[in-house]
């Protein structure tokens, strides 16, 4: 007997799910068939459309920047004689050298340090100096930057940074007179 009501109850369990499943099944059908016949649309979609369109838009006015460039000049008179001459000797410029360590920088003199600038003047005051005071002496001089301490791969200062001295012509040789002290006399290359 107990094996009958379990096979009774078995029975019933799948009948009950059988049924559940065609009831589903008839629920799911009326409802396909209800959304699948024709209707009639009675209110009209509004369908958006996104294009894409150039438009000019206008930019403010650039901003033009202007810069002045201001150059100072200082015009200095010096009595040049008719005629300027190099050096005849390395010992005359060295003696030169010598009697000019005291010098005239923005109106102010100032004996030259034996191995440093001061805050009032550096290297191309000095460079400036001594070659007015050159051609007022006569002498044929120029104003020479150089960088790393070389001038065309020669040892000429300790100084590494840009850095000005004077330039003066003996016989056929090149030499430079450093405006950082000791104020050093170096040969440079031969002219000829």
């Amino acid at each position: 007997m107990g094996s009958k009501n379990l096979v009774n109850k078995s029975v019933k369990q799948v009948l009950a799910f059988t049924t559940l499943f065609v009831l589903l099944m008839l629920v799911g059908y009326c409802i396909a068939r209800a959304t699948t016949e024709p209707q009639v649309i009675s209110e009209v979609e509004q369908i958006t459309h996104y294009v894409a369109v150039e438009k000019l838009v206008e930019l403010p006015p650039e901003v033009e920047y202007i810069y002045e460039v201001v150059i100072e000049t200082e015009i200095v008179e010096v009595e040049v004689p008719q005629e300027l001459r190099e050096f005849d000797s390395v010992a005359e410029l060295e003696q030169w050298r010598d009697d000019n360590l005291v010098v005239e920088i923005k109106g102010v003199k100032y004996r030259l340090p034996t191995e440093q600038y001061s805050e009032e003047y550096d290297c191309d005051d000095i460079a400036e100096a001594w070659q007015r005071e050159l051609f007022a002496d006569g002498y044929l001089a120029s104003s020479q930057v150089i960088w790393h301490g070389e001038l065309l791969g020669v040892k000429v200062s300790e100084s590494e940074n840009p850095h000005d001295g004077i330039r003066v012509n003996i016989g056929n040789d090149v030499y430079y007179l450093d405006t950082f002290g000791p104020y050093g006399i170096t040969r440079v290359i031969g002219r000829d």
